[in-house]
């Protein structure tokens, strides 16, 4: 099956990005800037690195909406959130939680 729509993945472990070349219709990008103290500043930048990549590649345009998948918390296991956003409000902060400042990923 391949679906329809590009499926963005965005990660800092390469390891991770090469195996998301084993998925039919995921496009991973490998973000290799260094973190931030802000968990929720941090990760609104790799939602916007992904939506750039996606405007770059025509797969989006301000009139797209896309759907974005993670945590309310930093650290593996904890995805518990799905948003949907229009590109054209991209530049607005995604992820808006208290301030994290430990990494358990």
């Amino acid at each position: 099956h391949r679906p329809r729509c590009p499926i963005l993945s965005v990660t800092r472990h390469d390891v991770t990005a090469r195996q998301g070349h084993l998925f039919r219709g995921v496009h991973p990008l490998f973000y290799g800037e260094p973190r931030i103290a802000e968990w929720d500043e941090d990760m609104d930048r790799r939602i916007h690195y992904a939506i750039d990549y996606g405007k770059s590649r025509s797969f989006l345009t301000p009139s797209s909406f896309v759907i974005i998948v993670t945590g309310w918390q930093a650290g593996s296991g904890l995805t518990n959130t799905v948003k949907v956003m229009l590109v054209g409000d991209s530049r607005k902060s995604v992820v808006k939680v208290p301030s994290i400042t430990k990494f358990n990923d």
